[in-house]
């Protein structure tokens, strides 16, 4: 079956399809993957959240799947928000509960960091990443995991970006264009390891926000 096209692969058109065939898989059985839809460009992607959550998630961390021109991303999907200010709607505000402080939290905590760091050493190495996406050109990031130092180059680089502009991160792994349009259903038994591996990583990112750093 074609889940893949060459139209469309950017816009994520292959959500919908893909989100149905991975329900069946039951990859986190608590959680369900679903297709979303960022009305203002139509950008599609699929998040695992639990069953019943309506409304904008954007201050939810979880498992997602999300493309661009050039690569599929499957992993744990975290995003900043917005400042207040401005005639920000209160939706796009980032506030205490986004799970982006904890994983900002997971960056700056030896202990943390460590523990992050031994979630994503299990992904395989020639995929393992850390894609880095704004609201803007500026700060669009593709980073190949290769230790520690790496999320420290994250840190370091999350850092430098102004604080008013989106961020989205994926930490997890990538499948070229290419190889999603040659291959198409042979990728998802390959899903399953970053998805897993994202839920891994969520449970972190809210031990992190309950004060716990894994000493």
């Amino acid at each position: 079956m074609e889940y893949f096209s060459e139209k469309g692969f950017n816009e994520g058109r292959w959500a919908g399809q893909l989100a149905q065939v991975l329900r069946k898989r039951n990859i986190i059985p608590e959680l369900s993957p679903k297709a979303r839809i960022w009305r203002a460009s139509w950008k599609q992607w699929i998040q695992f959240e639990e069953p019943g959550l309506t409304g904008p998630v954007f201050w939810l961390g979880k498992p997602g799947i999300i493309s661009n021109e050039e690569a599929l991303y499957a992993g744990f999907y975290v995003e900043r928000g917005l400042p207040r200010g401005n005639g920000t709607l209160s939706t796009y505000v980032i506030t205490p509960e986004w799970h982006w402080h904890g994983f900002a939290q997971c960056l700056d905590n030896p202990n943390l960091r460590s523990a992050l760091n031994s979630l994503l050493q299990e992904l395989p190495r020639q995929r393992s990443c850390i894609w880095i996406r704004t609201d803007t050109d500026q700060g669009n990031q593709h980073l190949n995991y290769e230790s520690e130092n790496t999320l420290l180059d994250t840190k370091n680089y999350l850092a430098a970006l102004p604080s008013d502009i989106w961020i989205e991160v994926i930490l997890g792994v990538s499948f070229r264009k290419p190889e999603c349009l040659g291959r198409q259903e042979e990728i998802i038994p390959d899903l399953n390891a970053p998805i897993i591996c994202a839920d891994e990583i969520s449970s972190l990112v809210k031990d992190a926000m309950r004060g716990k750093d894994h000493s």
